[in-house]
């Protein structure tokens, strides 16, 4: 989801702290072995506890707007974890086969639409094969 706000990259860092707990570091650190678990293999439940992060995410949100809204949304469509993608405003969201991608994006756009805010659901398929030089 794209919604129609832009967030500099110098604002989204300025509201960051300057220092973080080890216990908020070791949590998302923690979190990347999820992700890594439900990427390779295709688990849900890893990918839910993958993408939750402690480190800059709740501190970007209210730059973007609706965010835990869109992603909590994409989750009950069958999406596998939402998150804020760089320092925003894009939302992306791990969809399985199966589920409707197409539907999961435009899910996520709705918070937006519905605060009078243009968003766009977009779709993309990975690819497992890494960058390619052409």
């Amino acid at each position: 989801c794209v919604p129609d706000i832009e967030v500099e990259t110098a604002a989204a860092r300025r509201i960051l702290p300057d220092q973080v707990s080890h216990a908020d570091a070791a949590f998302t650190a923690g979190r990347m072995a999820f992700l890594m678990a439900g990427l390779l293999e295709g688990r849900p439940d890893a990918l839910l506890l993958g993408v939750q992060d402690r480190l800059h995410q709740a501190w970007r949100a209210p730059l973007i707007g609706p965010v835990d809204e869109a992603l909590g949304l994409a989750v009950a469509l069958g999406g596998m974890g939402g998150f804020i993608s760089g320092s925003g405003s894009t939302l992306a969201c791990f969809v399985p086969d199966g589920v409707d991608a197409d539907a999961v994006a435009d899910a996520m756009c709705g918070p937006f639409r519905a605060m009078g805010i243009g968003a766009i659901g977009h779709t993309v398929r990975p690819l497992a094969r890494g960058a390619l030089i052409s």
